[in-house]
């Protein structure tokens, strides 16, 4: 092989090299920077719905291309792992992706309201209780006109035993804001408040 074809071979290797290079990192970047939408199965992967799913999952991660700390579109990413994880039943997987996505968050404004009830939901999942229970004392002190975080703290307080905190929790979310979520929770707490206190009581 002359010189002359042997030099231009080897400069043609080397871009072609430098550039399938250039496409694995970049790629490679992107899919890794955020934690993937796994494909459902089975009866799950015929869902209407899942089209759809997967369309939000891609235009999110195209938002966060061009900006990678947005904290809507992180928290917003981090609502459609919790949701999947509750379609699917892969708790343990979506749940970690969704606090990856919060604890981004997090670690830029450690005082962002949404960010910290998303996690304390997120804990309430994996049997955290008492950690969930921390992170919505959190939020009460940042908002404590939030519905949303008395109901937190009755979930919290139930799973934790605290019946009678759990009652005034939710007697504070249904006073705060009165509606279907309020007065459920206010039901589930009185009764499990109720249930303890029969079964506490010394028999005759």
């Amino acid at each position: 092989m002359k010189p002359t074809i042997r030099r231009s071979l080897y400069a043609l290797l080397t871009v072609f090299s430098l550039v399938f290079a250039a496409f694995i990192f970049v790629n490679g970047k992107d899919k890794s920077a955020f934690p993937e939408l796994k494909d459902r199965t089975g009866i799950l992967a015929n869902d209407p719905e899942w089209p759809t799913v997967k369309a939000n999952y891609e235009k999110l991660l195209q938002e966060l291309e061009t900006k990678p700390e947005d904290k809507k579109t992180l928290l917003q990413l981090a609502k459609t792992f919790m949701q999947e994880g509750r379609v699917t039943g892969n708790f343990s997987y979506y749940n970690k992706a969704a606090l990856d996505m919060v604890d981004l968050v997090l670690k830029k404004d450690p005082s962002h309201l949404e960010a910290i009830c998303l996690k304390a939901m997120t804990f309430l999942s994996q049997h955290r209780f008492a950690e969930a229970k921390e992170l919505a004392e959190n939020a009460r002190q940042l908002s404590p006109h939030y519905s949303f975080v008395y109901g937190l703290l009755c979930d919290a307080n139930v799973e934790l035993g605290n019946y009678t905190e759990a009652v005034a929790s939710a007697d504070k979310m249904v006073n705060t804001r009165p509606d279907i979520r309020s007065y459920s929770r206010f039901g589930t707490s009185a009764k499990f408040t109720a249930t303890f206190q029969a079964q506490s009581k010394p028999s005759n």
